[in-house]
């Protein structure tokens, strides 16, 4: 007749725990002058503060973890292509306080289209003005960061595409002008 044993007594027999197989390339590689590893030519941007370090790289089907002194220090989603580059704005965030007149041409704003169009549009006499916005707020993930800058120009200020498009001419002015009175009959249509 078979006896229960306690959970106990069943681990003392139970095999060690195996952690999970992990599917990468390891590869040791030397932070370049300008903070990017080149993986399979590929360029992805790693922290500033680690440029001339060895750090270690691991290379998955789907993004690459860059680590540092056994600390993962970066991820990015992996990409493909000779010469392409991955740029992540937190990475720079230290240069570009110190350098506010090189985000309008920094790759890491290009990268982000919607936050480039803020920066040009409201920004760009201002930098120093967007990098601390940046970097008081620089524990939100990126997609939040944007919808912050969205939130503080185009509510402030109720910009429509039509304002932005310059010069105006008398075709954006009667297409205003129809804009507007078709968005009245609506609000007269919805009124009580």
């Amino acid at each position: 007749m078979n006896e229960l044993c306690s959970i106990d007594e069943e681990k003392t027999v139970l095999m060690p725990y195996k952690p999970p197989l992990e599917l990468a390339v390891i590869s040791e590689n030397t932070i370049n002058s300008y903070s990017f590893v080149c993986v399979d030519t590929v360029f992805y941007s790693v922290p500033e503060e680690l440029v001339g370090k060895e750090v270690t790289v691991k290379k998955y089907h789907d993004e690459i973890r860059v680590f540092y002194e056994n600390m993962e220090v970066c991820r990015h989603k992996r990409a493909f292509g000779n010469g392409t580059y991955r740029v992540n704005i937190y990475h720079y965030l230290n240069t570009l306080q110190k350098k506010p007149g090189a985000v309008k041409n920094s790759a890491a704003l290009r990268q982000i289209p919607r936050l480039k169009a803020i920066f040009d549009a409201h920004y760009a006499d201002k930098p120093r003005r967007f990098v601390e916005i940046f970097i008081e707020n620089k524990h939100l993930p990126i997609d939040e960061i944007v919808a912050l800058f969205e939130t503080n120009t185009f509510v402030a200020q109720k910009v429509s595409a039509l304002d932005i498009v310059k010069p105006i001419t008398s075709v954006a002015t009667a297409t205003t002008a129809s804009l507007n009175g078709y968005s009245q009959l609506v609000m007269a249509k919805l009124a009580p």
